[in-house]
């Protein structure tokens, strides 16, 4: 079993939220209590999954994997911020 410290939220800057990917991700290798398991499952290598457990920076391909894993969908792990379509340019007749 892990013992998990308290993370910090993700470096300022990031748009993909890290330590809430983390905490998911612990918190299903938690209930298994394997990470070599886990990582099979998720389709992913296990020091790719420490990695995660670490905050580290995920590839796409790696967050598809793991959303999947998780069953939780992508939008979960992006910050965005306050995002608004642009307004389009009045006509010109």
């Amino acid at each position: 079993m892990f013992d998990k410290a308290v993370t910090p939220p993700s470096a300022p800057g990031n748009i993909i939220l890290t330590a809430v990917l983390a905490d998911d991700v612990f918190e299903k290798i938690g209930r298994r209590g394997d990470i070599r398991d886990a990582a099979k499952e998720a389709g992913v290598s296990v020091s790719t999954l420490n990695s995660i457990l670490n905050e580290a920076m995920p590839s796409l391909m790696t967050l598809a994997l793991l959303c999947k894993w998780l069953q939780r969908g992508p939008a979960r792990y992006f910050d965005l911020g306050p995002m608004r379509e642009k307004e389009a340019p009045p006509d010109e007749d």
